[in-house]
Order: C-alpha cells, then structure tokens, then sequence
C-alpha cells in the first residue's frame, strides 16, 4: 500500500490502525462485501479493504483529507471500488456489512447513535486509551462484544449486532 497522509491520520503504523487492521483481517467476511470507514483520515483502512476484495465507503469531515484520501486511493488503484465523502456516518444511508471508526473515544461516544445505525453486523472500535474503554463501550451497549484486544496504550472492540 502507498499512503500519503498530508494532514491526514492514518500511515499504518500506529497501533490503532494496526489494530483494527488486525481486526479486518480476521472479521472481514468471505464474499466481497461493502465497509463503512468512519473518520476514513488518509482512507488506510477502505484501502485495505478494496485491495482485499471489498468495496469501501469512506466519510471524513475534513474536506482536506477527503482530498488526500482520493489521492492515496489513485496511488493505490481502487478509486472504482472506494467512494469517499465529507462529513459523518449521517453522510450516508443504510446499513453495512462491517464498519470501522478508528477515531478518539469522545468521538466514538458522541457518534455512537448514528455508527450503531450504519452497523449491520460487526463494528470495529478504535482510538480509545485502556482507560477509555468503559465509558465507549457503555455507548455500545447494544451491541455484544466479540473480541477485545490492546495494541499499545490502545484498545480495539469488536461488536456484533444482536
């Protein structure tokens, strides 16, 4: 992968990224399937995806980034298979197989409303310090936990629709 992240978050290694790298790895499901990137940065992880097979929808609120993200998707070569937006997850509609916010946890929490409702079956939290982890995942609540793993300081959740 060539990434370029200008202003943007997301070069691949940090642990975060890594993290949720590791998670797509072992969630991401067989047949191609659509991503929902939330806070998509530099668009490392739609990236990923798409040259995994998938389709990848990125939402950024910084339009800057959103610019840099499309070049890191043509450096990459899956412009046809990632679609990228400026604003949030209410940027978008309807549900997606797997979606992924790999932003702060304050973030997580004041969006969890809107993730939850793009999520159609696993959802993959990063960004948030151990510390963090009670008051995000009280957030989810609705959503059952999977798999929880550290990288670093970082905690990354997996959840799953009921």
């Amino acid at each position: 992968m060539i990434i370029e992240p200008g202003m943007a978050f997301g070069t691949g290694t940090h642990e975060t990224t890594r993290g949720v790298m590791r998670a797509l790895d072992a969630h991401l499901p067989a047949a191609p399937a659509t991503l929902l990137d939330v806070g998509c940065g530099s668009a490392i992880l739609s990236i990923a995806a798409a040259r995994l097979g998938h389709r990848a929808v990125g939402v950024e609120i910084d339009p800057v980034a959103v610019d840099n993200a499309r070049h890191n998707l043509r450096l990459n070569g899956v412009e046809d298979r990632v679609e990228l937006h400026v604003g949030s997850a209410d940027a978008v509609e309807g549900r997606f197989p797997i979606v992924v916010a790999n932003i702060l946890a304050h973030i997580l929490i004041e969006l969890a409303p809107l993730i939850i409702e793009r999520t159609g079956d696993v959802l993959v939290l990063s960004g948030m310090l151990h510390g963090q982890v009670d008051a995000v995942r009280a957030a989810y609540a609705g959503l059952d936990e999977v798999e929880r793993f550290e990288e670093g300081p970082w905690t990354v959740l997996v959840l799953r629709r009921r």
